[in-house]
């Protein structure tokens, strides 16, 4: 089950002048200050159950249809009577074949202001002129922000990769979930999924509470075998002091842009016994650009190698079979003197970083309209353009982490 609660607020106040100077000049001047805050929380509890799934395509429509596994009754795997008996319907309505797998959240909470200013000067000359007006502007824009922004901080709850088994429904949360089975489905053309269990508290309004309740569920699996997971973000190793984010994933960004540009629009009503009309002009761009931010290592915690070699990598029993298995991810490839070392290496340091790029360019363009009867024109266009990053690619950031650990 996964909400997401997103505001985002813009204050805008602008100004804005025109006047005319003479009877061809005019004068136009704009200013205008922005102020954006964006705010987002996004919290889910996730499960999983076991099943084989029959496809049927026999009909105008896929049917998916769950049933209980098979190996239920499979003398190799441990035969469970009592869940082999049920019907698909009451194994899927028993808690104790849903258990809790992970927990993920993420927060943000940037903000950003903006000043920018317009000038345009303009002249028009007689109408009876090829060049009808020349135009001269200018532009600046100041901008700044802060980019308050985690990771999605997804961490396991119990699994069956490790412990003696995963946490079931049945033995924690039974009074904090609600079934539901997915009804009318496809209008009911189709079979729906198999109802499930899912966690009915308040993962926004109450995310305390929802964070305690994930991890008593970890805990209750560390208990049985398995390994510290998921912990909320404000919990985790080298927060910043009195937020939810690691210094890494704060990153001050400040832009300044200046333009320039001279255009020249041009025309006539019997060019050649046709009509014609354009502008052509430059612009001239300048971007001052800084970018603030952390490179972190991440601590033992955020790696999942807090607990010591014997203990992380310590054999895992086959439930119901017996019998042990190594245990996977990054102990199948590090002994444990390299896991020490991983362990020292990850000290939640931060180091900062100042990333700076500044550009200029100028940008020609050239616009032409030639109307050679009343129903027919021939147009022609050709210009430079800058295409500026998102600002999400001026974060300056850098996080490590382990894949398939």
């Amino acid at each position: 089950r996964r909400e997401v609660d997103e505001e985002s607020t813009n204050t805008d106040y602008a100004l804005n002048l025109q006047t005319k100077l003479t009877d061809r000049l005019s004068l136009s001047l704009d200013g205008d200050y922005t102020k954006s805050v964006k705010k987002n929380l996004d919290v889910s509890i996730m499960g999983s159950t076991w099943a084989d799934q029959e496809l049927d395509l026999t009909g105008d429509l896929p049917v998916v249809i769950p049933h209980k596994p098979n190996y239920l009754g499979y003398s190799w795997a441990g035969p469970n009577p009592t869940l082999g008996a049920m019907s698909d319907a009451q194994y899927f309505a028993d808690k104790r074949v849903q258990f809790w797998r992970s927990a993920m959240d993420h927060i943000e909470n940037s903000t950003g202001s903006e000043f920018q200013f317009r000038g345009d000067l303009a002249y028009d000359f007689d109408e009876t002129s090829f060049l009808r007006q020349l135009k001269f502007g200018a532009r600046y824009a100041d901008r700044d922000q802060t980019v308050r922004y985690t990771t999605y901080n997804w961490g396991v709850l119990s699994e069956v990769w490790a412990g003696n088994t995963p946490v079931s429904v049945s033995q924690v949360g039974s009074g904090n979930v609600d079934f539901y089975a997915f009804p009318d489905f496809f209008r009911g053309q189709s079979p729906g999924p198999a109802g499930a269990y899912y966690y009915n508290g308040d993962l926004i309004g109450d995310y305390a509470g929802s964070s305690t309740f994930a991890k008593s569920v970890n805990a209750a699996w560390v208990a049985n075998g398995g390994n510290a997971g998921w912990v909320p973000l404000a919990e985790r190793g080298g927060v910043a002091t009195g937020t939810a984010f690691l210094p890494s994933e704060i990153q001050p960004v400040s832009q300044q842009d200046t333009a320039l540009y001279l255009q020249a629009k041009f025309g006539s009503e019997d060019f050649g016994g046709m009509r014609l009309s354009g502008n052509i002009g430059v612009r001239y761009v300048s971007s001052d650009i800084r970018s603030d931010g952390q490179i972190s290592v991440g601590t033992q915690q955020q790696l999942g190698i807090s607990q010591p070699y014997s203990v992380r990598c310590a054999p895992v029993t086959r439930p119901g079979i017996g019998g042990t298995i190594p245990a996977g991810g990054l102990c199948s490839t590090l002994n444990a003197t390299q896991y020490a070392a991983l362990q020292t290496f990850a000290n939640g340091s931060n180091l900062f970083d100042s990333a700076q790029s500044n550009y200029d360019y100028f940008l020609p363009s050239f616009n032409a309209k030639l109307g050679v009867s009343d129903d027919v024109n021939f147009r022609f266009a050709a210009s430079k353009v800058l295409t500026r990053p998102d600002n999400a690619y001026l974060r300056n950031f850098l996080n490590t982490g382990l894949d398939g650990a």
